[in-house]
Protein backbone atom coordinates (compact mmCIF):
# COMPACT_ATOMS: atom_id res chain seq x y z
CA UNK A 1 0.00 0.00 0.00
CA UNK A 2 1.08 3.44 -0.59
CA UNK A 3 1.22 6.29 1.37
CA UNK A 4 1.72 8.72 -2.11
CA UNK A 5 -1.77 9.79 -3.06
CA UNK A 6 -0.63 10.49 -6.49
CA UNK A 7 -0.07 6.71 -7.20
CA UNK A 8 -2.95 5.38 -6.23
CA UNK A 9 -5.26 4.55 -9.56
CA UNK A 10 -8.25 5.98 -10.69
CA UNK A 11 -11.60 4.16 -11.27
CA UNK A 12 -13.67 5.71 -14.68
CA UNK A 13 -15.87 6.86 -12.38
CA UNK A 14 -13.48 9.46 -11.54
CA UNK A 15 -12.26 10.18 -15.24
CA UNK A 16 -15.81 10.97 -15.84
CA UNK A 17 -16.13 13.72 -12.96
CA UNK A 18 -12.26 14.84 -14.50
CA UNK A 19 -13.65 15.15 -18.20
CA UNK A 20 -17.24 17.00 -16.85
CA UNK A 21 -14.97 19.11 -15.04
CA UNK A 22 -13.13 19.95 -18.69
CA UNK A 23 -16.39 20.35 -19.82
CA UNK A 24 -17.30 22.91 -17.66
CA UNK A 25 -13.96 24.66 -17.86
CA UNK A 26 -14.89 24.46 -21.39
CA UNK A 27 -17.85 26.36 -21.06
CA UNK A 28 -16.52 28.84 -18.94
CA UNK A 29 -14.48 30.04 -22.10
CA UNK A 30 -11.19 29.09 -20.09
CA UNK A 31 -9.98 26.08 -22.57
CA UNK A 32 -10.35 25.71 -26.26
CA UNK A 33 -12.01 23.11 -28.13
CA UNK A 34 -8.91 21.51 -29.00
CA UNK A 35 -7.76 21.66 -25.32
CA UNK A 36 -10.55 20.44 -24.30
CA UNK A 37 -9.86 17.61 -26.58
CA UNK A 38 -6.20 17.05 -25.76
CA UNK A 39 -6.93 17.05 -21.90
CA UNK A 40 -9.87 14.39 -22.47
CA UNK A 41 -7.82 12.21 -24.22
CA UNK A 42 -4.90 12.83 -20.91
CA UNK A 43 -7.68 12.21 -18.89
CA UNK A 44 -9.03 8.81 -20.39
CA UNK A 45 -5.60 7.89 -20.25
CA UNK A 46 -4.39 9.16 -16.83
CA UNK A 47 -3.64 5.64 -14.51
CA UNK A 48 -3.31 7.35 -10.98
CA UNK A 49 -4.54 10.67 -9.15
CA UNK A 50 -1.12 12.64 -9.85
CA UNK A 51 -1.50 11.89 -13.79
CA UNK A 52 -5.05 13.31 -13.45
CA UNK A 53 -4.11 16.23 -11.16
CA UNK A 54 -1.81 17.40 -13.78
CA UNK A 55 -4.38 17.97 -16.53
CA UNK A 56 -6.25 20.69 -13.66
CA UNK A 57 -2.80 22.26 -13.22
CA UNK A 58 -3.66 25.74 -14.68
CA UNK A 59 -7.33 26.25 -13.85
CA UNK A 60 -8.72 26.92 -10.86
CA UNK A 61 -9.78 23.96 -8.48
CA UNK A 62 -13.69 25.70 -8.21
CA UNK A 63 -14.64 27.79 -11.22
CA UNK A 64 -17.06 29.75 -10.59
CA UNK A 65 -20.63 29.05 -13.20
CA UNK A 66 -22.09 32.17 -14.98
CA UNK A 67 -20.31 34.90 -14.01
CA UNK A 68 -21.07 37.72 -15.64
CA UNK A 69 -17.99 39.64 -15.75
CA UNK A 70 -16.21 36.16 -18.31
CA UNK A 71 -16.49 37.58 -21.59
CA UNK A 72 -19.27 34.42 -23.62
CA UNK A 73 -17.03 32.72 -26.01
CA UNK A 74 -18.22 30.53 -28.99
CA UNK A 75 -16.03 28.64 -31.12
CA UNK A 76 -16.25 26.23 -33.78
CA UNK A 77 -13.84 24.28 -35.74
CA UNK A 78 -13.84 23.42 -39.24
CA UNK A 79 -10.90 21.31 -40.41
CA UNK A 80 -7.77 23.74 -40.15
CA UNK A 81 -10.23 26.84 -39.87
CA UNK A 82 -10.98 28.04 -36.40
CA UNK A 83 -14.35 30.30 -35.96
CA UNK A 84 -15.24 32.63 -32.66
CA UNK A 85 -17.19 34.72 -31.60
CA UNK A 86 -16.30 36.62 -28.44
CA UNK A 87 -18.35 40.07 -27.01
CA UNK A 88 -20.04 39.68 -30.65
CA UNK A 89 -17.18 40.05 -32.83
CA UNK A 90 -16.80 37.18 -34.83
CA UNK A 91 -12.56 35.74 -35.15
CA UNK A 92 -11.37 33.24 -38.20
CA UNK A 93 -8.27 32.14 -37.21
CA UNK A 94 -7.62 34.52 -34.70
CA UNK A 95 -8.12 37.56 -36.97
CA UNK A 96 -11.24 39.58 -36.73
CA UNK A 97 -13.72 39.48 -39.27
CA UNK A 98 -16.97 40.98 -38.41
CA UNK A 99 -17.40 43.60 -35.55
CA UNK A 100 -20.17 43.73 -32.74
CA UNK A 101 -22.56 45.83 -34.30
CA UNK A 102 -22.16 44.07 -37.73
CA UNK A 103 -23.31 41.04 -35.86
CA UNK A 104 -26.42 42.90 -34.35
CA UNK A 105 -27.66 43.89 -37.20
CA UNK A 106 -27.81 40.25 -38.55
CA UNK A 107 -29.59 39.47 -35.41
CA UNK A 108 -32.21 41.89 -36.21
CA UNK A 109 -31.96 40.57 -39.81
CA UNK A 110 -32.81 37.34 -38.38
CA UNK A 111 -36.26 38.56 -36.95
CA UNK A 112 -37.28 40.30 -40.19
CA UNK A 113 -40.67 38.32 -42.22
CA UNK A 114 -38.98 36.14 -44.41
CA UNK A 115 -39.58 38.08 -47.75
CA UNK A 116 -41.78 35.62 -49.35
CA UNK A 117 -44.42 36.14 -46.44
CA UNK A 118 -44.10 40.00 -47.01
CA UNK A 119 -44.57 39.54 -50.78
CA UNK A 120 -47.64 37.39 -50.93
CA UNK A 121 -49.64 40.35 -51.50
CA UNK A 122 -47.54 41.67 -54.12
CA UNK A 123 -47.69 38.25 -56.04
CA UNK A 124 -50.97 37.48 -55.24
CA UNK A 125 -52.90 41.20 -56.35
CA UNK A 126 -50.24 41.22 -59.07
CA UNK A 127 -51.04 38.00 -60.69
CA UNK A 128 -55.05 38.77 -59.95
CA UNK A 129 -54.38 42.20 -62.35
CA UNK A 130 -53.02 40.53 -64.93
CA UNK A 131 -54.95 37.60 -65.26
CA UNK A 132 -57.87 40.19 -65.83
CA UNK A 133 -55.76 42.40 -68.16
CA UNK A 134 -54.90 38.99 -70.15
CA UNK A 135 -58.20 37.98 -70.17
CA UNK A 136 -59.33 41.46 -71.49
CA UNK A 137 -57.02 41.22 -74.49
CA UNK A 138 -57.46 37.75 -74.97
CA UNK A 139 -61.78 38.35 -76.03
CA UNK A 140 -60.78 41.72 -77.35
CA UNK A 141 -59.04 40.35 -80.25
CA UNK A 142 -57.03 43.09 -80.80
CA UNK A 143 -53.01 43.89 -80.17
CA UNK A 144 -51.82 44.16 -76.30
CA UNK A 145 -53.74 46.91 -74.86
CA UNK A 146 -51.97 49.93 -72.04
CA UNK A 147 -50.64 47.58 -69.45
CA UNK A 148 -52.66 49.34 -66.74
CA UNK A 149 -51.69 46.33 -63.94
CA UNK A 150 -48.23 48.55 -63.09
CA UNK A 151 -50.31 50.52 -61.01
CA UNK A 152 -51.79 48.52 -58.66
CA UNK A 153 -48.28 46.21 -58.83
CA UNK A 154 -46.59 49.20 -58.02
CA UNK A 155 -48.70 50.12 -55.27
CA UNK A 156 -49.00 46.61 -54.02
CA UNK A 157 -44.87 45.75 -54.16
CA UNK A 158 -44.39 49.14 -52.14
CA UNK A 159 -47.00 47.74 -49.47
CA UNK A 160 -44.99 44.49 -49.62
CA UNK A 161 -41.41 46.61 -48.99
CA UNK A 162 -43.26 48.21 -46.43
CA UNK A 163 -44.69 44.98 -44.75
CA UNK A 164 -40.86 43.09 -45.00
CA UNK A 165 -39.14 46.01 -43.56
CA UNK A 166 -41.51 47.08 -40.27
CA UNK A 167 -42.49 43.36 -38.96
CA UNK A 168 -40.87 41.08 -37.15
CA UNK A 169 -41.21 37.80 -36.67
CA UNK A 170 -42.63 38.15 -32.86
CA UNK A 171 -45.34 40.59 -34.50
CA UNK A 172 -46.01 37.97 -37.07
CA UNK A 173 -46.43 35.44 -34.62
CA UNK A 174 -49.25 37.33 -32.90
Amino acid sequence: MTSDPGRIRIADAERDVAVERLREATGDGRLTLSEFEDRSSQVYDAKTQGELDLVFDDLPVDAPQGRSDVPEVRELQIGAMNVSVRDGHVYKNGKLMVEASETEAARKDKKRVPLRYAMSPFIWGGGLSTAVWFAIWITNDRAPTYFWPVWPLSVLFAVSLAIWLTSSSEQAEE
